[in-house]
């Protein structure tokens, strides 16, 4: 049985079925928590000029190389200031999104708790 859940990814082992529910926040909602981001991204890089076919191929390629950095680097805080060059655009950019964005996960995180309550997760 354990083989066949590896193919899907690795396996983490939990002493208590309630430790369960936790890793959903991660592993179940995180894709569609990039998709969002990707498609807003999309969504704003149309609206300025971009060609919808370049943005696309472009924001699968920067998920497919953060994917990969990520796979090499323990922080995540490591990984954005190796590719936020202090003084520049992409600085200027994590600046303004930083606080909505936490604000806003911390909303996204506390209403997938209190519907997983519900659901019984």
């Amino acid at each position: 049985m354990e083989a066949i859940f590896r193919v899907a990814g690795p396996l983490f082992w939990v002493k208590k079925k309630e430790a369960l529910d936790l890793p959903t926040l991660v592993s179940d909602l995180g894709p569609a928590y990039f998709f969002l981001l990707a498609e807003l991204l999309a969504q704003q890089a149309v609206s300025v000029g971009l060609e919808e076919g370049i943005t696309r191929e472009l924001i699968i390629q920067a998920l497919v190389g953060s994917a990969a950095l990520a796979s090499k680097h323990k922080q995540f805080t490591h990984m954005i200031q190796q590719v936020a060059s202090p003084g520049g655009v992409t600085e200027a950019a994590l600046k303004a999104l930083e606080p909505a964005v936490s604000k806003t996960m911390h909303g996204a995180i506390d209403a997938t708790l209190k519907r997983g309550k519900k659901l019984h997760f």
